[in-house]
């Protein structure tokens, strides 16, 4: 953090709105996109309600399990949900033409993340998504991302000689889930904040791993209660989410005193103290750029972070493909954003690993009006859902579908290339305006990251029988990740 004197008029640290306040905005949020059943419709087939609601009380929904049955009954299915019809596209035609055609606005699953990110890009609509995400995109072109890369191998190399130390005193027990959390933590804080934020990665890690396990409840209708009172959940929440509000408000209060002093930087949160509204000249509030921060560090540590866990679980289970792309690492002794072209075994190990892993697992939208798809009419104020997960391994488009095959994604050439299934059966990021912003910057940092740990670094999960794959905001490990480290031959 910085030690620079603070100057009267930036020395106050900022206050947010309490989170409280936000989990009932988020609750009356989600109220407001309740809708009545149409009668008048014929709807496509799905499970009976009578199922849905045991899965919901037995705490089943959402999982793995209810997306992928969903899967047989056809291109359309219809559930009956305490609080809207739901409709799960399983073609890639609908998807494309629903999720990039249609009049859709971000559904449950995103208002349950408010009191986490509150209005940032994540979960903002209309004219306030547009100004704000015009603000950050300037941290994510492919020069900005081009000009991170040393930020990145120094993060890399950082934890090599951490793991090298604890290697040398015979400490060679790790979680995964949690060196690769503080790693991407290191990076995001690096690159997008222009701080050091290891310093705080015992707060902010474990606060942001208990907000997104409790995000698990907070999309079931027993959330609407349970956030009402002082249970056991809503108070982790509040504790978790306080936890990070108060390590954001020193980021933006030190922020500010830097550019009251005229300290030169180019990172996001600069850009964000500083941003003018062109009309009116007024500043973000510092609620905003909290909800901006926080999205940041949702968007571009956690979903990193879970692709790479699993990815070292997919090749240890997969010792044939870890032999593949072993010699391309050690081609590169010290990998670079200039060297990531020349890495395709690496970026099709990172893409397999999101066709069957997929950190973001699903999308939901609420339709804004009736929307007529030929053979069904999904009716205003209805969740739409696609999901990652099942299409990825959707069989009508990829052989093999269950098994990992990373070659899948080289041309006969050896090049790397997403160009193998249909748009709307491949989507790990979202769909054109509302693909990620972040898409590029996070496959940047995997795969240095997979690079530069797997040159020197075989990872040796001790339990992954155990591991299971668990929806939250993201797809997480049911476990930690317990492994141990040995230094390859």
């Amino acid at each position: 953090m910085s030690t620079t004197a603070a100057t009267p008029e930036f020395a106050a640290t900022p206050e947010f709105a309490s989170t409280l306040d936000r989990i009932a905005d988020s609750r009356r949020r989600s109220a407001g996109l309740r809708s009545p059943h149409r009668t008048d419709l014929d709807y496509p087939p799905g499970p009976p309600m009578s199922q849905v609601w045991r899965q919901l009380l037995r705490g089943e929904v959402p999982s793995i399990g209810f997306f992928t049955g969903m899967t047989g009954y056809g291109r359309v299915a219809h559930v009956r949900m305490p609080r809207a019809d739901m409709f799960f596209l399983n073609d890639p035609d609908l998807i494309w033409e629903v999720f990039v055609n249609q009049p859709t606005m971000k559904g449950f699953g995103l208002q349950a993340a408010r009191p986490i990110v509150g209005d940032g890009i994540l979960t903002s609509e209309g004219d306030k998504h547009k100004a704000h995400r015009a603000m950050v995109q300037p941290a994510f072109t492919g020069r900005q991302i081009a000009g991170y890369g040393s930020d990145m191998q120094l993060a890399v190399a950082d934890l090599n000689d951490r793991w090298q130390n604890r290697y040398d005193q015979g400490d060679t027990a790790l979680s995964v889930t949690e060196e690769m959390s503080a790693l991407t933590l290191d990076i995001v804080g690096r690159t997008l904040f222009g701080l050091d934020l290891a310093a705080v990665s015992d707060e902010i890690g474990p606060a942001l791993s208990d907000a997104l396990e409790v995000f698990t409840l907070t999309v079931n209708p027993k959330w609407e209660l349970l956030s009402r009172y002082p249970s056991g959940p809503r108070r982790r929440l509040t504790r978790a989410v306080d936890q990070m509000d108060t390590v954001v408000a020193t980021m933006i209060r030190d922020k500010r005193i830097a550019v009251a002093a005229g300290t030169p930087a180019s990172d996001m949160m600069t850009a964000l103290v500083t941003a003018r509204d062109p009309e009116t000249g007024a500043e973000l509030t510092d609620d905003e750029i909290r909800d901006e921060a926080l999205t940041l560090v949702l968007a571009g540590h956690e979903t990193t972070a879970m692709l790479l866990t699993w990815t070292w679980l997919l090749l240890f289970a997969n010792p044939r493909w870890k032999a593949w792309v072993a010699p391309e690492w050690d081609s590169v002794p010290n990998p670079s954003v200039a060297d990531i072209p020349g890495l395709p075994r690496t970026r099709a190990v990172l893409a397999e690993t999101l066709r069957l892993r997929p950190p973001a697992w699903v999308l939901d939208r609420i339709a804004l009006e009736d929307l007529d798809l030929g053979s069904v009419v999904i009716p205003a104020g209805s969740v739409i859902l696609a999901s990652q997960y099942t299409m990825h391994r959707d069989p009508r488009f990829w052989s093999d579908a269950q098994e990992f095959r990373p070659d899948r994604w080289l041309t006969p050439d050896g090049s790397f290339t997403e160009k193998i299934a249909p748009r709307g059966a491949w989507f790990p990021f979202g769909f054109a305006a509302r693909k990620c912003i972040g898409d590029r910057f996070a496959l940047a940092e995997a795969t240095l990251a997979l690079a530069g740990l797997g040159r020197r670094w075989h990872i040796v999960p001790t339990a992954p029988g155990d591991i299971e794959p668990v929806p939250s905001v993201t797809l997480r490990p049911s476990t930690a990740v317990p492994a141990r480290i040995r230094l390859r031959a």
